[in-house]
């Protein structure tokens, strides 16, 4: 029998081995290495990304103590991303470096000569700005300096991707914001006929009361696919002036209102669209449409059989029958 031994210690040499290739012969970040830099995500009040040929993206936090909500300014207006937003945060406070390759004064080799730039300014006046670089061509690690120092380091290419999001990833894509239960009246539009249904003592109609779920579940988690023109601008274009789709909900507590325009292409199948009270054009996906569709189509009644259209009433012979009667 051979030595079992032998197997287990060319595993181990293996492993090894690609660890050193990875890495380039030096220790990978570990749990043991300092982070770059440290802070708890509530301390950050403002977030600035600029990305090479983009506009740049910046976040505030409105309220104190670290439990105000974030919310996006530049390069428009809109709510934030929480759970975008902590995974920059946490991601930023949390880079072991791969490696530390030194100072040097040419960068373009790095790409640091132009960098994506992610700067964080704390409450406490505090700033750290990060700069993101191009790949490494031995590993999948990416380089990466901070602003205030020199040294260049390689980091795991998930740095460069939290850190380095986009507006519309940042921000809040819900088309509203309530929840299903709590609405009590929707009303559709849908090219030239009109619909509304109302709960009455809590419930939907029985007849539509599947497909009334159905939308209002759909539109209560329905997020855009792509910001068009957070202006809004050329809504004839898009079919939004005279849009041929409206639906609107009334919860308890508000309502909320969205306008469904021109069809993008029959490839995406994405409809251009914009809430009632916000300018900004969006796309949204056409399963919304489906259920939108379902509640426009006449209720089909229950088939009856032909036995029981010939009884008179439409009722059974056995439901006629007569009971004798005692003399």
């Amino acid at each position: 029998m051979k030595n079992p031994w032998r197997l287990v210690i060319a595993v181990a040499v293996l492993a090894g081995l690609g660890l050193y290739l990875r890495f380039g012969g030096k220790k990978a970040g570990s749990a043991t290495t300092p982070a770059l830099v440290t802070f708890k995500n509530k301390q950050v009040v403002r977030i600035a990304v600029d990305r090479p040929g983009q506009p740049q993206v910046i976040l505030d936090r409105t309220g104190g103590n670290g439990r105000g909500k974030w919310r996006m300014d530049q390069p428009y207006a809109a709510a934030a991303d929480s759970g975008a937003v902590a995974t920059l945060l946490t991601t930023a406070s949390t880079i072991l470096p791969a490696e530390k390759l030194g100072t040097v004064k040419d960068l373009q080799p790095f790409g640091l000569n132009h960098p994506a730039r992610v700067a964080l300014t704390l409450a406490s006046g505090k700033k750290y700005a990060f700069l993101l670089g191009g790949k490494s061509p031995t590993s999948e690690n990416v380089y990466l300096k901070l602003a205030s120092s020199p040294q260049i380091y390689t980091v795991p290419s998930y740095v460069k991707t939290d850190l380095e999001q986009t507006a519309f990833a940042l921000q809040d894509k819900s088309l509203l914001n309530f929840s299903s239960d709590q609405v009590n009246q929707v009303t559709l539009d849908y090219h030239g006929k009109h619909f509304q249904f109302a709960r009455n003592q809590g419930k939907w109609p029985k007849a539509e009361k599947a497909n009334l779920n159905d939308l209002t579940d759909a539109f209560a988690n329905a997020e855009m696919d792509a910001m068009i023109s957070p202006q809004g601008k050329d809504p004839a274009k898009y079919g939004l002036v005279h849009p041929p789709v409206t639906v609107q909900f009334i919860w308890q507590g508000g309502s909320g209102e969205v306008l469904i325009g021109k069809l993008k292409s029959k490839a995406s199948g994405d409809y251009y669209a914009r809430s009632g009270s916000n300018p900004a054009i969006y796309t949204l996906n056409n399963y919304l449409l489906d259920d939108i569709k379902h509640l426009t189509k006449p209720v089909k009644k229950p088939a009856v059989s032909a036995k029981a259209k010939a009884e008179p009433n439409g009722k059974t012979a056995a439901a006629l029958q007569l009971h004798p009667v005692k003399r």
